[in-house]
């Protein structure tokens, strides 16, 4: 199984559509065999998501993702873990033990409704609000 996270000198890229790399963790059996940076040919989340599909990624783990996005993902057989931040090593090794903590409501609705949103889906989803409600918490 290969995960990914969105990846920005060791931290989880908070914003999905936005990240420069993705960071790959190969694991087998439970146990993680590999990890190697994926950089991102192209702009937006239509090419993380080829790009991901094309590397055989089967979950992301990830800050916020907005719903075009997340779509994408779960339409390519890809699993999104929404509102994780931190450091993206720390994040798989809680994966692997059963303890990470992510957010299922994680998405945005709409990037242009989001106005006023600071960190668009990640601090929307952390305050409750929903993009079209988004207060700009940014929390």
């Amino acid at each position: 199984m290969r995960i990914a996270i969105p990846y920005n000198q060791g931290e989880i890229d908070q914003h999905f559509g936005h990240s420069e790399q993705f960071k790959i963790y190969v694991v087998v059996n439970k146990e993680l065999v590999d990890s190697y940076l994926l950089p991102v040919t192209g702009p937006g989340h239509e090419a993380a998501a080829d790009l991901l599909t094309k590397a055989g990624v089967t979950a992301v783990l990830c800050g916020g993702i907005g719903k075009d996005a997340f779509l994408m993902l779960r339409d390519s057989g890809i699993l999104a873990y929404g509102g994780i931040k931190g450091q993206a090593d720390k994040a798989m090794d809680d994966l692997l033990a059963g303890t990470l903590m992510y957010d299922e409501g994680i998405t945005c609705h709409s990037h242009e409704e989001a106005s006023g949103c600071g960190s668009c889906c990640a601090g929307c989803a952390g305050c409750g609000d929903d993009a079209e409600g988004c207060s700009g918490c940014a929390g």
